[in-house]
């Protein structure tokens, strides 16, 4: 048991120190990374490359998807959030 213990020690600072790494990398070199990582096209690693990387390119690349996500549809009878009212102000 005291010899499994380092080895656990050990897997564990890596794993730590590769997550930081890879959370303080910018998007794109996350993106690098993951395309660098071999996987054998299906296999368990390439459904879980194929999520993480489509994950990271809506986090790039937000678009009009955030804001059909977010926000519930207009309809033709909502008021205008912009519009001011032409009463004068007391």
């Amino acid at each position: 048991m005291q010899a499994l213990e380092p080895v656990l020690v050990t897997f564990i600072v890596i794993f730590c120190a590769a997550f930081s790494v890879w959370r303080l990398l910018s998007l794109r070199l996350r993106l690098r990374v993951l395309d660098a990582l071999p996987g054998t096209p299906g296999g368990a690693v390439h459904v879980w490359k194929a999520r993480l990387r489509s994950k990271l390119l809506q986090q790039i690349s937000p678009g009009c998807t955030t804001c059909s996500e977010r926000h519930a549809p207009l309809s033709a009878a909502a008021p205008d959030a912009n519009r001011k009212s032409v009463a004068p102000h007391r």
